[in-house]
């Protein structure tokens, strides 16, 4: 049986990350050269998507964002917080360059897009981070044909 450690954001709530996820997570921002305004960005988004009071996502699904992410950073030269549809438009081109297959493309779009619409909730999302959900850069159909999967 796993136990539960008590986490905090600098928001200041609470959550409780199994040691399995707090463990990667420090490792994924102690192995990347990661801005502390993305570490933060990061650490909020998993600690955000642990205490979601209706849907909390499981650990298994938080560690495969969080694996994503290890990948994503090497191409992330921008504050997640504050990017601009051109940012992400150009961490989509790294990412389709990228040699691996058509499922991880979309795994890797599926992250950033979870991380966009867990950081800003729909009622407080501002007009550029609705462009970035709504554009290609974002795009997670089904890699086998166009009908997107929300």
């Amino acid at each position: 049986m796993t136990t539960k450690k008590e986490d905090e954001t600098d928001d200041g709530k609470a959550s409780t990350l199994s040691p399995r996820v707090k463990n990667r997570l420090e490792n994924l921002l102690e192995e990347k050269d990661v801005s502390q305004r993305n570490a933060e960005a990061i650490r909020k988004f998993v600690v955000d998507l642990n205490s979601a009071p209706d849907s909390k996502v499981s650990d298994k699904r938080i560690q495969k964002y969080l694996n994503q992410f290890s990948k994503l950073l090497e191409h992330i030269d921008f504050s997640l917080m504050d990017a601009t549809l051109d940012d992400v438009q150009d961490l989509s081109v790294a990412i389709n360059q990228e040699d691996v297959g058509a499922w991880t493309k979309r795994d890797r779009r599926v992250c950033i897009s979870k991380f966009y619409r867990t950081m800003f909730p729909l009622r407080s999302r501002p007009e550029r981070v609705h462009d970035i959900l709504d554009s290609d850069a974002t795009d997670t159909s089904h890699p086998g044909n166009k009908e997107r999967v929300r």
